[in-house]
């Protein structure tokens, strides 16, 4: 196994989506709930700005026995839904957390946005995104 112990010349250390340059990035640290059928957004990018998203969060929980999903989505302008960071499936009552840490970070562009989606009365939800902001 070859380590590197000197970064090679010319190698970019500020490449878009992997390291963020803080003097030019705009830190993002949101978070939304939606309850009952429900779709709340937690962010929408804004003119001439790219979002990348380095980590989700889903935190949920049934109240009574359903069959039921609460997830995290991306969707496009015309807020057709383009990927599914997470999703949390129920058919008992209780309660869940998962993290998705996202390297390089998931990007999007501007006027898409990331939301919490709840599909059934029993169900609450609460998404979080971490990332930055950069001009497109």
């Amino acid at each position: 196994m070859t380590r590197i112990t000197k970064i090679p010349e010319g190698y970019n250390l500020e490449a878009r989506g992997i390291i963020p340059n803080p003097i030019d990035a705009g830190r993002i640290n949101l978070d939304a709930i939606a309850v009952g059928v429900q779709t709340t957004v937690i962010y929408t990018v804004p003119a001439g700005k790219i979002l990348f998203i380095s980590s989700c969060l889903l935190s949920s929980r049934e109240s009574a026995n359903a069959s039921s999903l609460v997830y995290v989505v991306v969707r496009n302008i015309a807020d057709t839904e383009q990927y599914t960071p997470l999703l949390h499936y129920y058919d008992l009552a209780g309660h869940q957390t998962t993290t998705s840490i996202h390297l390089p970070a998931l990007e999007l562009p501007a006027g898409w946005d990331i939301a919490v989606i709840s599909g059934h009365a029993n169900i609450d939800g609460r998404g979080g995104i971490r990332g930055w902001l950069e001009d497109a």
